[in-house]
């Protein structure tokens, strides 16, 4: 069984899921890297934080859109995946130090 994205064929078991990782890896290990630099003192600096860096991610999807002529759907869904896995981490860190205000 395969999907068929903006002319490519993606087979469910590898190609689909090496396309997903790359960019939920990517926008996961970029937020948790710069949260261990930055280290916000509470749970809406670090929503604000994240937010801003999957803002940059999903400009930058929309922006390949132009330049390279290509847009995936997969990359946009990773990206939002990775921003809401993060922010569930981020909201029990938090709540366990009592410092979600």
């Amino acid at each position: 069984m395969s999907l068929v994205i903006n002319g490519s064929e993606y087979f469910w078991s590898s190609d689909l899921f090496i396309k997903f990782a790359i960019s939920f890896f990517y926008i996961c290990g970029f937020i948790l890297f710069l949260h261990t630099i930055l280290k916000p003192d509470s749970y809406v600096k670090s929503f604000n934080f994240s937010i801003s860096i999957t803002c940059g991610a999903l400009l930058y999807e929309i922006e390949q859109s132009w330049n390279v002529m290509v847009f995936d759907l997969i990359d946009i869904i990773a990206i939002f995946l990775g921003f809401i896995f993060t922010d569930y981490i981020f909201r029990n860190y938090y709540h366990k130090t009592k410092d979600i205000g």
